[in-house]
């Protein structure tokens, strides 16, 4: 899903924005938040992945995730043929490259695995906040300048 979200930006964008050395971390790092959020029965809060990502603050992740969702015009629905499209992709990649996947290919290693991992997350993540620790009005407007500056 990130791949989609990601080659989704760069087509919005118009080529406005490329992937150099200096962007795409934050640009992968967002990408891959918002499909876990979208797909994810269980995702995670940002709060838990500026733990998990140290080199990104709290605040850079939510303007992260607002200049994404804006520039993709919220457009966060993915078809079932856009995800066998990008799916099948990943997957002649990942076979060109011969990178194996520990365990085998077969889905009853992939779900077990996927399962003992999110029971991982689940025991590490600590106590979420039961309020935002930011002003939603001053993050979004601080946000869009923020995101109208990169893009232009």
């Amino acid at each position: 899903m990130s791949f989609a979200y990601l080659e989704r930006l760069l087509k919005f964008t118009k080529g406005k924005l490329a992937l150099v050395p200096n962007n795409w971390k934050a640009i992968v790092l967002s990408t891959m938040m918002l499909a876990s959020k979208v797909y994810d029965d269980m995702s995670m809060w940002n709060v838990d992945f500026s733990r998990i990502c140290p080199s990104f603050t709290l605040k850079r992740i939510n303007e992260l995730e607002i200049c994404l969702l804006e520039a993709i015009k919220y457009d966060v629905r993915v078809t079932t043929s856009q995800y066998a499209k990008y799916y099948f992709q990943l997957r002649a990649m990942r076979k060109a490259l011969g990178i194996r996947i520990a365990g085998g290919d077969d889905s009853r290693s992939l779900k077990k695995r996927n399962s003992a991992a999110g029971r991982q997350v689940d025991q590490a993540s600590p106590q979420r906040p039961t309020s935002l620790p930011f002003s939603t009005t001053q993050s979004l407007s601080a946000a869009r300048r923020r995101c109208n500056t990169l893009l232009n």
